[in-house]
């Protein structure tokens, strides 16, 4: 009888370290296949596209910035079409025109 017990209780036990082996496979599984990007998933910001700024002149020419200048860690998460507009229109005293492209949309603003 007591050896019946112990089976029983390896059997248990057996099933739920399968059923956490399962888990651990299927859940990142579940998130790769998930639509990029996912939140939460492996591929959270990998959707993105890249951001992407423009500063023009009054005479229609392209200056050159350096964006480490205004964003220290580039993170996709925050929306710079927002904030990065004013504070370069603000430093940059040729800049006409600042257009920020970020998830596939534009902001544009004149300075």
């Amino acid at each position: 009888m007591a050896g019946e017990v112990v089976s029983a209780q390896r059997s248990r036990t057996t099933w739920v370290l399968a059923a956490i082996v399962c888990l651990q496979v299927a859940v990142p599984v579940w998130a790769t296949w998930e639509g990029v990007p996912h939140k939460f998933g492996f591929h959270m910001f990998t959707g993105y596209d890249p951001l992407d700024v423009q500063v023009v002149d009054g005479d229609g020419s392209l200056v050159d910035v350096e964006l480490s200048r205004w964003i220290v860690v580039p993170r996709e998460d925050i929306d710079w079409t927002v904030r990065l507009p004013p504070l370069i229109c603000a430093d940059v005293a040729e800049a006409a025109t600042v257009t920020v492209r970020q998830w596939g949309t534009d902001r544009k603003q004149s300075c």
